[in-house]
Protein backbone atom coordinates (compact mmCIF):
# COMPACT_ATOMS: atom_id res chain seq x y z
CA UNK A 1 0.00 0.00 0.00
CA UNK A 2 1.17 3.95 -0.26
CA UNK A 3 2.04 5.85 2.70
CA UNK A 4 -0.14 8.53 3.63
CA UNK A 5 0.89 11.49 5.99
CA UNK A 6 -2.28 13.64 7.35
CA UNK A 7 -2.08 17.06 7.31
CA UNK A 8 -3.06 19.58 9.67
CA UNK A 9 -2.99 23.68 8.68
CA UNK A 10 -0.25 22.80 6.95
CA UNK A 11 1.54 20.93 9.52
CA UNK A 12 2.29 17.20 9.23
CA UNK A 13 0.51 15.37 12.36
CA UNK A 14 0.87 11.66 11.72
CA UNK A 15 2.79 9.29 9.30
CA UNK A 16 0.92 5.74 8.63
CA UNK A 17 1.61 3.45 6.50
CA UNK A 18 0.77 0.06 4.81
CA UNK A 19 -2.49 -1.00 3.60
CA UNK A 20 -4.49 1.54 5.47
CA UNK A 21 -7.31 2.68 2.68
CA UNK A 22 -9.17 4.39 5.38
CA UNK A 23 -6.62 7.36 5.62
CA UNK A 24 -7.81 9.40 3.05
CA UNK A 25 -11.10 9.63 4.14
CA UNK A 26 -9.73 11.13 7.68
CA UNK A 27 -10.76 14.87 8.20
CA UNK A 28 -6.91 16.34 9.20
CA UNK A 29 -8.91 17.77 12.16
CA UNK A 30 -10.08 14.90 13.47
CA UNK A 31 -8.86 13.87 17.07
CA UNK A 32 -5.86 11.04 16.51
CA UNK A 33 -5.75 9.05 19.76
CA UNK A 34 -2.66 6.62 18.33
CA UNK A 35 -0.82 7.24 15.12
CA UNK A 36 0.68 4.18 13.67
CA UNK A 37 4.10 4.67 12.42
CA UNK A 38 5.13 1.58 10.04
CA UNK A 39 8.78 1.15 9.15
CA UNK A 40 10.30 -0.91 6.18
CA UNK A 41 13.53 -2.12 5.29
CA UNK A 42 14.81 -2.72 1.26
CA UNK A 43 16.32 -5.71 -0.09
CA UNK A 44 17.30 -5.52 -3.39
CA UNK A 45 14.20 -3.73 -5.25
CA UNK A 46 11.77 -5.30 -3.11
CA UNK A 47 10.23 -3.60 -0.14
CA UNK A 48 9.53 -5.71 2.98
CA UNK A 49 7.46 -4.50 6.09
CA UNK A 50 9.13 -4.98 8.81
CA UNK A 51 6.07 -3.49 11.12
CA UNK A 52 3.02 -3.49 10.60
CA UNK A 53 0.24 -1.46 12.21
CA UNK A 54 -3.57 -0.49 12.15
CA UNK A 55 -4.85 2.38 12.66
CA UNK A 56 -8.69 3.04 14.49
CA UNK A 57 -10.92 6.45 14.54
CA UNK A 58 -12.69 6.11 17.86
CA UNK A 59 -14.28 9.76 17.36
CA UNK A 60 -14.34 12.65 14.77
CA UNK A 61 -15.30 15.99 16.28
CA UNK A 62 -16.64 14.81 19.49
CA UNK A 63 -18.63 12.11 17.99
CA UNK A 64 -17.66 8.52 18.60
CA UNK A 65 -16.63 6.42 15.68
CA UNK A 66 -16.53 2.55 15.62
CA UNK A 67 -15.49 -0.15 13.19
CA UNK A 68 -18.54 -3.02 12.74
CA UNK A 69 -17.79 -6.90 11.31
CA UNK A 70 -18.59 -9.95 11.37
CA UNK A 71 -15.55 -10.89 13.64
CA UNK A 72 -16.50 -9.79 17.14
CA UNK A 73 -12.79 -9.33 18.00
CA UNK A 74 -12.21 -6.91 15.27
CA UNK A 75 -15.75 -4.06 16.17
CA UNK A 76 -14.05 -1.13 17.80
CA UNK A 77 -15.85 0.07 20.95
CA UNK A 78 -16.23 3.49 20.28
CA UNK A 79 -15.07 7.03 21.73
CA UNK A 80 -12.14 7.82 23.46
CA UNK A 81 -10.80 5.46 26.24
CA UNK A 82 -8.44 5.35 28.97
CA UNK A 83 -6.83 2.05 30.60
CA UNK A 84 -5.42 1.17 34.17
CA UNK A 85 -4.39 -1.82 35.69
CA UNK A 86 -5.82 -3.17 38.77
CA UNK A 87 -3.76 -4.91 41.25
CA UNK A 88 -5.09 -7.00 43.89
CA UNK A 89 -3.61 -7.86 47.56
CA UNK A 90 -0.92 -9.59 46.54
CA UNK A 91 1.01 -7.05 44.36
CA UNK A 92 -0.02 -8.17 41.20
CA UNK A 93 -2.25 -7.52 38.29
CA UNK A 94 -5.63 -8.58 38.54
CA UNK A 95 -6.93 -7.27 35.18
CA UNK A 96 -6.71 -4.19 33.08
CA UNK A 97 -9.78 -2.05 32.67
CA UNK A 98 -10.90 0.23 30.15
CA UNK A 99 -13.12 3.09 30.21
CA UNK A 100 -14.31 5.68 28.64
CA UNK A 101 -12.58 9.16 29.22
CA UNK A 102 -15.39 10.76 30.66
CA UNK A 103 -15.61 8.06 33.55
CA UNK A 104 -14.43 8.26 36.61
CA UNK A 105 -11.01 6.51 36.82
CA UNK A 106 -11.00 3.20 39.89
CA UNK A 107 -10.27 4.39 43.02
CA UNK A 108 -7.85 2.17 45.90
CA UNK A 109 -10.38 0.51 48.36
CA UNK A 110 -13.42 1.04 46.18
CA UNK A 111 -15.18 -2.34 44.75
CA UNK A 112 -15.24 -2.15 40.62
CA UNK A 113 -17.13 -4.53 38.68
CA UNK A 114 -14.82 -5.25 35.47
CA UNK A 115 -16.70 -6.88 32.20
CA UNK A 116 -15.75 -8.31 29.10
CA UNK A 117 -16.29 -5.77 26.22
CA UNK A 118 -18.02 -8.58 24.08
CA UNK A 119 -18.80 -11.26 26.58
CA UNK A 120 -21.52 -10.35 28.93
CA UNK A 121 -21.14 -13.39 30.66
CA UNK A 122 -17.58 -12.60 31.55
CA UNK A 123 -17.18 -10.21 34.65
CA UNK A 124 -15.75 -9.84 37.83
CA UNK A 125 -15.25 -8.00 41.12
CA UNK A 126 -12.71 -6.64 41.77
CA UNK A 127 -11.20 -4.36 45.01
CA UNK A 128 -7.92 -2.60 43.92
CA UNK A 129 -5.16 -2.21 46.40
CA UNK A 130 -3.37 -0.22 43.45
CA UNK A 131 -4.48 1.78 40.38
CA UNK A 132 -2.10 2.29 37.49
CA UNK A 133 -3.10 4.64 34.40
CA UNK A 134 -1.60 2.62 31.66
CA UNK A 135 -2.36 5.65 28.75
CA UNK A 136 -0.07 8.95 28.89
CA UNK A 137 -0.32 11.26 26.40
CA UNK A 138 2.78 12.22 24.45
CA UNK A 139 2.00 14.41 21.86
CA UNK A 140 -1.33 17.18 21.08
CA UNK A 141 0.01 19.21 18.81
CA UNK A 142 3.51 19.70 20.54
CA UNK A 143 5.63 16.97 22.62
CA UNK A 144 3.78 17.66 25.72
CA UNK A 145 6.30 15.46 27.85
CA UNK A 146 9.86 13.72 27.25
CA UNK A 147 9.70 10.18 25.36
CA UNK A 148 11.46 8.13 27.51
CA UNK A 149 14.67 6.42 26.31
CA UNK A 150 15.33 2.92 24.95
CA UNK A 151 16.96 1.65 28.52
CA UNK A 152 14.14 3.49 30.49
CA UNK A 153 11.31 1.54 28.30
CA UNK A 154 12.84 -1.86 28.68
CA UNK A 155 13.30 -1.51 32.26
CA UNK A 156 9.91 -0.52 33.06
CA UNK A 157 8.69 -3.49 30.57
CA UNK A 158 11.16 -5.64 32.38
CA UNK A 159 9.45 -4.88 35.38
CA UNK A 160 5.73 -5.02 34.60
CA UNK A 161 6.59 -8.88 33.52
CA UNK A 162 8.66 -9.89 36.51
CA UNK A 163 5.64 -8.42 38.50
CA UNK A 164 2.87 -10.64 36.75
CA UNK A 165 1.80 -14.21 37.34
CA UNK A 166 4.34 -16.95 36.08
CA UNK A 167 0.97 -18.64 34.73
CA UNK A 168 0.52 -15.78 32.64
CA UNK A 169 4.02 -15.47 31.06
CA UNK A 170 5.05 -18.90 30.91
CA UNK A 171 5.84 -19.81 27.19
CA UNK A 172 3.62 -22.99 27.13
CA UNK A 173 -0.11 -22.96 27.82
CA UNK A 174 -0.65 -19.27 29.39
CA UNK A 175 -3.33 -18.27 31.60
CA UNK A 176 -5.17 -15.67 29.46
CA UNK A 177 -4.63 -12.39 30.84
CA UNK A 178 -7.60 -10.65 31.57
Amino acid sequence: GEDHLLRDKGKDRAALAGEISEVARVEADAPRDVAALAQRERDGDEVQHALGAVYKLVENKGVPCMKLSAELEKVTIPGRKDAYRIYGKDGRPICDLMLHSDEKPPVVGEAIMCRHPFLESKRATVIPTRVESLLHLFWDGKLVRPIPKLAESRARTRAAMQGMRADYVRALNPTPYK
